[in-house]
């Protein structure tokens, strides 16, 4: 009876932790690989160019002034507050690949509570510039996390600058 009650609660535990969807969603045209777990789930992501929205492909960008957007959309899975928003946490990263040194680090840049519809799309922003190196590689890093919950999506690709 101990072993039949064990199994069924270990059974019921399985299912529970199946709930929260995990995977990893991959933009074979840069590279960018989006990781989703505790929650949160995207349909889908890619890199767009800020100036005239059309996305990027390949892994080599411009040094100087190049601005772009990492884009998850179709995200679902928020812990919703009593008003029926969101809070919502980003962190953003450049690291120097080959060094590991940092260019960037932005943590909590997001305050507030935003409409659950808008934050089915996230974006972020990212520049490049000084004091990076031409053909040197970075990695470009955001993490969006839900403040009401245990849901994170962690956005990283590598690129280099020419």
């Amino acid at each position: 009876m101990k072993t039949f009650l064990f199994w069924v609660l270990f059974g019921i535990l399985l299912a529970l932790v199946s709930c929260q969807p995990s995977g990893v969603i991959k933009d074979l045209n840069t590279g960018l690989t989006v990781t989703y777990s505790g929650g949160l789930k995207p349909k889908e992501c890619f890199i767009v160019k800020t100036d005239d929205g059309g996305r990027v492909s390949g892994k080599k960008i411009p040094l100087n002034g190049f601005k772009f957007s990492i884009i998850i959309a179709g995200v679902e899975g928020y812990n919703k507050l009593k008003n029926g928003k969101v809070s919502l946490g980003c962190e953003l990263e450049i690291t120097e690949k080959e060094s590991n040194a940092s260019v960037l680090s932005v943590k909590d840049a997001l305050k507030g509570e935003y409409d659950a519809k808008l934050a089915e799309t996230l974006n972020a922003d990212f520049m490049t510039g000084t004091p990076m190196k031409a053909g040197k590689e970075y990695i470009f890093k955001a993490k969006f996390y839900d403040k009401n919950g245990k849901g994170k999506i962690t956005a990283q690709v590598a690129l280099t600058t020419e």
